[in-house]
């Protein structure tokens, strides 16, 4: 493996392992948003995740999910919590967070997100 590949794979590492400490996600809910385990999430930590797999993209999804949430609310934590958690009309009544336990729901979530930014 190439420097520059080992060097992306823990960029995107570092990023997931941010973005899921700072939207308040816990390891249970990793498991069915990214399909990742404990286990996998302490691989994550030491060798990050290769970007160009089905896990790296479900992990590019949540993190742009996070940026245009926190773009949309100022980066108030609280907020972001709060929006993660509360049940919307827009996702079937269901809070973003529970609705993302799926790949289609992240998506889903994603694009709303990012659609509220423009």
């Amino acid at each position: 493996m190439e420097n520059e590949e080992i060097e992306d794979r823990k960029v995107l590492g570092d990023a997931l392992i941010k973005t899921i400490a700072l939207m308040g996600i816990r390891q249970k809910d990793c498991e069915s948003i990214i399909g990742v385990s404990a286990r996998d999430m302490r691989d994550i930590e030491l060798d990050g995740v290769e970007p160009d797999s089905a896990t790296g993209e479900l992990c590019t999804f949540l993190i742009r999910a996070y940026r245009a949430l926190y773009s949309s609310l100022g980066g108030n934590q609280e907020q972001i919590k709060y929006w993660l958690n509360t049940p919307n009309k827009s996702f079937g009544r269901k809070a973003p967070l529970e609705h993302m336990r799926s790949a289609e729901g992240l998506i889903e979530v994603m694009q709303y997100l990012e659609g509220m930014k423009t």
